[in-house]
């Protein structure tokens, strides 16, 4: 039975189905996990997102003391406050797949729901780009195998364990944007996030070295190896996802982007948002298509570099 807006029902149902899907895009997008997220207000283009000072330990002065108390009763010198802002303006992006007449005349709701999880799929992934050409775009990198540039990878430079606890390291003595070392905060479980492509989680997995992943699961928990998870591994879970973006190089080089609490913000400008076209108009005059698709304007920006740590590594494929 075809759907047209002549039954206001039908209509109404399809349009609030494929609301409740579209807009439910987060689970699939990693790096949208571990950011704070702040949606642009209305009436502004602008995402932002004020960043205090690090008050530097010199500003702390003594005022009294037992065995002096020359300066009692003084208060000490004013350490005048302010802010800086993080800001990025939006993006839109939008995607329409038509649907012929006669496609849609036997088995509307089933070819709408194939439709639509590829719809959805596709926009979640270009948002996840989105977000992660911004984070990736720090200036706080490593180079598995000594390397010292992206150029320098070679295909023998697999990430090991000595990358991973030294992209922790860097996180934990972080300096801030006035040259404090304040270290990130972790997670509320205590760990970084690693979000790597699953090319380089197996690389990691089958590092057999001493000390290594699966050196140290052996004796502790056979099970992380039976699920093959990378848990809590020297201060820092690894997320995997597929749609980690790659870079070409000399060979094929792949990010793995260590992330703390508050490293970034993003936020749409506007959300995920379903459009269904099923009524005749000018450009298609015998409605002989549906058109179903979706749009989302998205911001996102980092903080100060050190809060992100990108280590990149060749892979076997």
């Amino acid at each position: 039975m075809a759907i047209t807006t002549t039954s206001n029902a039908a209509s109404a149902t399809l349009i609030n189905y494929v609301t409740a899907e579209i807009q439910v895009l987060e689970p699939m997008l990693q790096f949208a996990k571990v950011g704070v997220r702040r949606d642009i207000p209305k009436g502004f283009d602008q995402l932002t997102f004020p960043q205090g000072n690090t008050v530097q330990t010199t500003s702390v002065t003594t005022i009294a003391s037992s065995s002096s108390r020359t300066t009692e009763g003084t208060n000490p010198s004013v350490t005048t406050w302010g802010t800086s802002a993080y800001t990025s303006g939006y993006t839109q992006y939008g995607i329409i797949i038509q649907l012929s007449d006669i496609l849609m005349r036997n088995s509307a709701f089933e070819v709408v729901q194939s439709c639509l999880r590829e719809v959805k799929a596709s926009l979640a992934r270009q948002l996840d780009n989105y977000i992660q050409n911004v984070v990736n775009a720090g200036t706080n990198v490593i180079y598995s195998g000594g390397a010292t540039s992206r150029a320098g990878l070679t295909a023998g430079d697999l990430i090991a364990v000595p990358d991973w606890t030294l992209a922790v390291k860097l996180l934990r003595t972080a300096a801030s944007a006035t040259g404090v070392m304040a270290g990130l905060l972790p997670f509320v479980d205590g760990k970084y996030a690693a979000i790597m492509h699953p090319y380089v989680e197996t690389d990691f997995m089958d590092n057999t070295g001493a000390g290594s992943w699966v050196d140290l699961s052996r004796y502790d928990q056979t099970m992380r190896l039976e699920t093959a998870r990378i848990n809590g591994f020297r201060g820092a879970v690894a997320m995997t996802s597929a749609n980690v973006q790659s870079f070409a190089s000399t060979v094929t080089v792949y990010p793995t982007t260590f992330i703390g609490f508050e490293s970034f913000g993003w936020g749409y400008f506007q959300v995920p948002e379903p459009i269904i076209v099923t009524t005749p108009d000018s450009y298609n005059q015998l409605n002989l298509y549906s058109s179903l698709g979706a749009k989302a304007a998205i911001a996102a920006t980092l903080f100060e570099q050190s809060r992100v740590v990108r280590l990149e590594s060749a892979a076997i494929a």
